[in-house]
């Protein structure tokens, strides 16, 4: 029989001579001891207290937190990153020790062993922790710009013949006007410049001119204005023009000082603008309240049956009417109603 004092608690462990050259556990306070080989023989049991004092103290491989709250945790991989080193040089690794209770290794070594979580358990608990946690934020932002999405997200492109609602703007990254995607290589402006369009009337003019930008050199345009008793103004005059950037310069200067009052009168502007024999005409207004189905009827005769797309754009619309889009509507086109501050935002 072999005679240990713990290294932990101190108290003397009584173990079978089999154990020698092993390990054991403290059956006090759990601490894994390891067991001299050269204690199986020549040391009596009353020489073991002399001999303690006179042998270097064993390291203490795991030691075990007691209920009692006396003992200490180490740190996760330090003692038991050195007991996996003295199982794996002593040759009991895959036969030695395994999941609780007695155990022969090589040579006929006994070791006792008790379930011990591995760090690569434990490493996988806290992966499965954060994903858990990741997933909850990312479903909380979800949850969080579900109900805080409101009007003012653009919504998706507006499909042909379709509209969008008030105060919205859609999305294009080729010729467009107010974000409507704009089909065909001539296309004829026709913008309103009556007292129902004074106080959006810049900001629609900056609005056509960042369209006429994106229709590039190999398309032309023209600029037509509803009559309102003053001199007829367009650009250029009397035909279309290359959507330039120097002609982009140009209709920039001539139209600064362009602006908007009185009553306005359609007619004429769609007659011009139709006689051009374009692929699409843009019409936009801040009167669409205004309108009725005698609009819709001057569109369709100016149009004269040809296969020209009508794009409409109502400022402060507000769904009154439904003149504009059903003139879009005819023609295969696109309508779309903003307001004011909308406009303003897309220079």
């Amino acid at each position: 029989m072999i005679s240990l004092t713990c290294t932990h608690c101190k108290q003397v462990l009584k173990i079978d001579d089999a154990f020698a050259g092993g390990v054991c556990r403290c059956q006090h306070c759990g601490t894994i001891q390891t067991v001299p080989a050269h204690l199986k023989d020549g040391l009596s049991s009353g020489a073991v207290a002399a001999a303690a004092g006179k042998l270097k103290p064993q390291k203490a491989l795991y030691q075990h937190k007691s209920r009692s709250g006396t003992g200490a945790t180490p740190a996760r991989g330090s003692g038991l990153d050195e007991l996996a080193q003295i199982v794996s040089s002593s040759g009991l690794s895959g036969s030695g020790l395994t999941r609780g209770g007695l155990r022969t290794g090589p040579g006929g070594k006994k070791v006792v062993t008790t379930p011990v979580e591995t760090t690569g358990a434990h490493n996988k608990k806290r992966l499965m922790l954060i994903g858990g946690a990741v997933a909850l934020v990312l479903l909380t932002v979800v949850i969080v710009l579900s109900l805080t999405g409101g009007s003012d997200a653009p919504p998706g492109p507006v499909s042909a013949g379709g509209t969008s609602a008030p105060g919205s703007a859609v999305t294009s990254t080729g010729p467009s006007f107010a974000g409507m995607p704009i089909e065909g290589n001539s296309i004829v402006y026709v913008i309103d410049r009556g007292g129902g369009t004074k106080d959006v009337f810049s900001d629609l003019v900056e609005v056509v001119l960042i369209s006429v930008e994106s229709l590039g050199v190999e398309r032309k345009f023209q600029i037509v204005f509803w009559d309102n008793g003053t001199d007829a103004l367009a650009y250029p005059a009397l035909s279309l023009a290359s959507a330039s950037a120097s002609n982009l310069a140009d209709a920039r200067e001539k139209l600064q000082d362009a602006y908007a009052f009185g009553q306005s009168d359609y007619k004429q502007a769609l007659t011009k603008a139709f006689a051009r024999a374009p692929d699409a005409v843009v019409i936009a207004t801040g009167k669409a309240f205004d309108l009725d189905n005698a609009f819709v009827s001057a569109v369709e005769s100016a149009r004269a049956g040809a296969k020209v797309k009508v794009y409409t754009l109502a400022v402060n619309g507000s769904g009154g009417s439904t003149a504009m889009k059903d003139a879009a509507q005819k023609s295969g086109g696109q309508s779309l109603e903003v307001t004011g501050s909308r406009l303003r935002e897309m220079h």
